[in-house]
């Protein structure tokens, strides 16, 4: 018997949405993650940057560093390869969701086993920032408040100008208005209105 249109749309927006949850939840979003740590790991070593890695920095090590990272990527990998064996399983048995409802339990299942590697790198990231916290010297913050003024942002001159121009329209509009003029901008009612 074939699907019914509805049943049809159904059943392809559930598969689709599954397959975009394995994209950006395991490959995507942790390739940014990993893609933004080993940029700030070559482009912040830390001989220049010293508070950005707490001590020991031989943990930092660039080998290591990146060793991690790639196991992250694979965990990652294998969670996709899950969850398109999944799919392919559903596909193969003739799975159909329920119009209803329900079957979410099954992507919201798979969706917690997705973002653990996440919420450890979530988890890391965290106490990392306390150890930064802990090594910083200085325990006051100074700041320079100095209040914002007008000349901070845009040149004098450009101001005077603006200014000078000004002047010179109202001038002209007036001088225009007064002595007669046929330019579109005078006060001269619509000859409709005219008495």
């Amino acid at each position: 018997m074939p699907t019914p249109y509805s049943d049809l749309v159904i059943l392809t927006t559930y598969y689709l949405v599954f397959l975009m949850q394995i994209y950006f939840l395991s490959i995507h979003y942790p390739s940014r993650i990993q893609q933004r740590v080993l940029h700030i790991l070559d482009n912040y070593t830390p001989a220049k940057y010293p508070k950005l890695y707490p001590h020991p920095i031989d943990k930092y090590a660039e080998a290591i560093a990146k060793s991690r990272w790639v196991s992250f990527k694979i965990i990652n990998y294998l969670i996709a390869g899950t969850g398109l064996l999944i799919i392919f399983a559903m596909a193969i048995s003739g799975y159909e969701p329920d119009p209803k409802g329900g079957d979410e339990s099954l992507v919201l299942a798979y969706f917690v086993l997705q973002i653990i590697p996440i919420l450890y790198i979530s988890y890391k990231e965290l106490k990392l920032f306390g150890l930064m916290r802990k090594e910083s010297l200085e325990s006051t913050r100074r700041a320079n408040l100095n209040p914002r003024r007008l000349f901070d942002f845009i040149s004098p001159v450009y101001v005077i100008i603006a200014a000078l121009l000004f002047i010179a329209y109202v001038v002209f509009y007036y001088y225009t208005d007064i002595y007669g003029s046929e330019y579109p901008w005078t006060f001269k009612p619509a000859p409709h209105i005219q008495q």
